[in-house]
């Protein structure tokens, strides 16, 4: 009698049966950063190229996202869509494939003093640079209730959507402290549906001015290049802020053109420590510590028409940018850092 070999059988059946995930190991999470809002970061990223991540979340108040790209976020582009008042969306792309454990950016949910927030889902979808698209695993840490006693946890019904109080372990650039108080959390009503493409809009700002100027830079032609940035949409405080990585400027912000509301704010160069509602109808006071050195920071206000990009005027101390490498670029930008300094100092 014959005998058939049936193990390769077997292996395919089991194979079939069992697929593997192309993001086995890949992790994204939100945790707490202590600073009222939230960090997002990942582990495990192997040649993830572009990712939607979607946030679910609940604040006591109306509130306005405010999303900073950082670390591995500063190389890729962000868009954010805020779907309602409970739910956004972060849309990742990056020419460099992101690779290994790091920060992706943070995420402020609610205004000052309105506490964190609760996250009650977090999902992500990435997709490598070999085309293979598939979920990542998430984990969400909110922070404790009642003087650091575990708050209750949201049902989940995903496997790979961890939702868990205390302390998250973090990649090897270090550790976040944890926030030890939250309000109480109410469900606010939903923004009505965001209808239409948005149009997207980016202003000049004053180190452009210096790229494009022609002449000879009189007092009189160095006030028209350092005038404010975005008219009556926007008000720098202070006009000249020098990034050394921890000063703060104090953004007024409003709705430009037809817009009636704000939806989010996205940092890029620095990120929010603050978000209030200003006097004005649908004004809001943004507080932003560029990044040190930073030479190009803005922030994209998204209405629910239209995004908008403001460059924000800020400018290496001299010494720092005389110690580094950007002193060997265009001769522009080193007359911008020069001027600059001078005026931040007589401010």
């Amino acid at each position: 009698m014959k005998k058939v070999w049936c193990a390769p059988l077997l292996l395919l059946i089991f194979a079939v049966a069992c697929p593997t995930t192309a993001f086995a190991d890949a992790t994204v999470a939100l945790q707490p950063n202590g600073q009222g809002g939230f960090t997002l970061l990942a582990r495990e990223l192997d040649g993830v190229i572009s990712g939607e991540i979607q946030i679910d979340y609940q604040t006591t108040s109306d509130s306005v996202p405010v999303v900073s790209a950082v670390g591995l976020g500063a190389d890729a582009t962000l868009q954010v869509t805020p779907v309602s008042s409970g739910i956004v969306i972060i849309n990742l792309t990056s020419k460099r494939p992101l690779r290994g454990n790091g920060y992706l950016a943070m995420v402020q949910l609610a205004g000052q003093g309105d506490g964190p927030g609760l996250v009650t889902k977090l999902s992500a979808v990435l997709k490598n640079d070999k085309g293979v698209e598939d979920s990542a695993a998430t984990e969400i840490v909110n922070p404790p209730e009642n003087g650091g006693k575990s708050p209750e946890t949201p049902a989940t019904d995903k496997k790979r959507n961890k939702i868990r109080p205390g302390v998250l372990s973090t990649p090897a650039t270090g550790a976040l402290p944890v926030e030890t108080s939250m309000p109480g959390i109410a469900s606010p009503d939903a923004l009505p549906p965001q209808s239409g493409p948005l149009s997207y809009r980016r202003l000049a700002g004053v180190l452009d001015r210096f790229r494009d100027f022609k002449g000879e830079l009189t007092s009189a032609a160095i006030d028209r290049l350092f005038a404010q940035v975005g008219g009556a949409e926007l008000k720098q405080e202070p006009a000249v802020l020098l990034s050394d990585g921890s000063s703060e400027m104090r953004l007024t912000i409003r709705p430009s053109g037809e817009d009636r509301e704000i939806r989010c704010f996205i940092i890029n160069g620095g990120h929010s420590d603050g978000l209030q509602k200003g006097s004005g109808a649908g004004e809001w006071i943004l507080h932003l510590v560029p990044e040190k050195g930073a030479l190009a920071t803005s922030v994209t206000v998204q209405g629910s028409r239209e995004a908008v990009v403001y460059p924000l005027t800020v400018a290496p101390p001299e010494a720092l940018f005389l110690a580094g490498t950007d002193k060997e670029g265009p001769p522009y930008v080193r007359k911008y850092v020069m001027i600059a300094n001078k005026r931040a100092q007589s401010q």
